[in-house]
């Protein structure tokens, strides 16, 4: 246990991304993911986990719809990987 903001962090419970990729703009981080899964999906490959960062969104949309996600205002970015076996898909959001 790391002591941390008047808490403690467990790094025995961190986990690694294997790819971390960076463009500067891409219409949504969250399609891109999408394209990325079906394209793993229909090689029947295994897709690892991959954060994508973008620092310009023009397309961004979250849960409560589109939103601005201009340059150089903020962190922009899709976390992507497979379900652990027994880990309830509610805990991973499903629509965007």
């Amino acid at each position: 246990m790391i002591p941390f903001a008047g808490g403690t962090l467990e790094p025995r419970r961190w986990h690694a991304f294997e790819n971390v990729t960076f463009v500067p703009v891409m219409e949504s981080s969250n399609d891109l993911a999408c394209e990325l899964i079906d394209m793993y999906f229909e090689e029947e490959e295994r897709f690892p986990a991959t954060v994508l960062v973008a620092d310009a969104q023009p397309g961004a949309r979250g849960r409560k719809g589109k939103w601005e996600a201009p340059a150089g205002r903020g962190l922009y970015f899709t976390f992507v990987r497979q379900a652990r076996t027994g880990e309830p898909l509610s805990l991973m959001p499903i629509a965007v």
